[in-house]
């Protein structure tokens, strides 16, 4: 068995295009792709990376910023997402962007994913935080006890989470925990560099490649600046430096 693992996308169609391009010439199918999560929010193309998804039939988990775009009237109304913030007109923009049927998609994607090994290797979890939240994630630069403590309650032999925009695997007390970095919004230190996971089992094992990808960063800069798209600038500006700044 063999997969591609994508995440955090945030609308970037460009990075998004080539990702899937380059995990197509490496011998993976469609139906061998998970995303984690985080599909349309931060970038102009949410609609298309959405359809895009959708069309090849790519299981996809709902990340905190799906979930925003679903539940934002009672996140408004609760105060989990403060009125008038750059924040809060961003996700308004998008979700009037995708239209009902796309945001009513978003608010029922699951939580997770779970991938039986055909070869040995037991259960292999996807989210797109942790195991426990997906305003979280597992970090390279967290200890082991940290990462146990935040695959705490997981019972499978790996688990890939995202949100962090970094990648990294690592095994930490017979566990396989990995963080599929980001398609279009790699917070790793190289622009116009998308990120994703392929997983094999082939040894019985669950093992991890990291894979980036190059991509025209510039290009979906512009296509932000030249939109009506209600965001701060240095959300942009990120896809320019690969540095954090986002959500």
């Amino acid at each position: 068995m063999e997969l591609a693992i994508i995440s955090d996308i945030h609308g970037n169609l460009v990075a998004l295009r080539s990702v899937l391009d380059d995990i197509n010439s490496n011998g993976i199918k469609p139906e061998d792709i998970i995303c984690a999560g985080d599909v349309a929010l931060m970038g102009v193309q949410g609609p298309r990376c959405l359809r895009l998804l959708q069309r090849d039939e790519i299981p996809t988990i709902k990340g905190n910023t799906d979930r925003w775009i679903a539940d934002y009237d009672n996140l408004l109304a609760d105060g989990k997402l403060e009125a008038g913030s750059s924040l809060t007109r961003a996700v308004e923009w998008t979700r009037n962007q995708l239209g009902e049927e796309a945001v009513t998609y978003l608010g029922e994607l699951p939580p997770q994913v779970m991938v039986q090994s055909d070869n040995g290797a037991g259960e292999l979890q996807i989210v797109h935080g942790t195991p426990r939240s997906d305003e979280e994630g597992f970090s390279d630069g967290d200890n082991d006890q940290r990462l146990l403590n935040l695959a705490a309650g997981s019972t499978a032999y790996a688990i890939i989470g995202a949100h962090t925009h970094r990648s990294f695997a690592r095994m930490v007390g017979g566990t396989l925990i990995a963080n599929s970095g980001s398609v279009g919004r790699s917070y790793e230190g190289r622009a116009g560099r998308a990120t994703y996971l392929a997983v094999n089992d082939r040894t019985g094992l669950w093992h991890v490649e990291i894979r980036q990808v190059h991509y025209d960063s510039r290009r979906a800069y512009r296509e932000i600046q030249d939109s009506d798209l209600p965001l701060d600038s240095k959300y942009a500006e990120s896809l320019l430096t690969a540095a954090a700044s986002a959500v």
